[in-house]
């Protein structure tokens, strides 16, 4: 029986050392088993909250773009009303140029109408005087120099 005992104490001492090896192997897969679970929980967790994620990952992209899109629609539309006072301006420099022009031609209109009056008086006083006096000399003369004056006043209005 002093054998048994003596062959017994190494067996259960390997015994023993078995177990606690068994023990941490079996701790360790606790361990990782537990990590592995947590994981599982975490990814199904992403899973339910995904979609969620997703959606407002896009929706804030979408505005991102909408703001861009608008900003760049606003600097159009800034550039385009610039564009459009620059023209309104130069039509109003233009319209006013030509206002001056036709002020001006009008003026020499009305010019030329005077004189024009003013030689159809001449014409009727010197027909007038021509048939008052059919004959004599001072009848030519004041019918030469009315000429003469018509010649000079045609000739400073042109």
């Amino acid at each position: 029986s002093d054998t048994c005992r003596g062959l017994g104490a190494p067996l259960a001492r390997a015994n023993r050392a078995r177990l606690t090896e068994l023990d941490q192997t079996w701790a360790a897969g606790a361990a990782e088993l537990k990590k592995r679970e947590q994981e599982l929980a975490e990814l199904r967790q992403f899973k339910e909250t995904a979609p969620e994620l997703i959606r407002k990952e896009a929706n804030q992209a979408a505005i991102i773009a909408g703001n861009s899109v608008k900003k760049e629609y606003e600097q159009k539309m800034a550039l385009s009303a610039k564009d459009s006072e620059l023209e309104k301006r130069l039509a109003e420099q233009q319209l006013g140029s030509h206002q001056q022009t036709i002020t001006k031609q009008q003026a020499q209109i009305d010019d030329l109408k005077l004189q024009v009056d003013q030689a159809q008086r001449d014409v009727k006083e010197i027909s007038a005087k021509a048939l008052d006096s059919a004959s004599g000399r001072a009848t030519t003369d004041a019918l030469q120099r009315l000429m003469e004056k018509e010649q000079v006043s045609t000739k400073n209005g042109k």
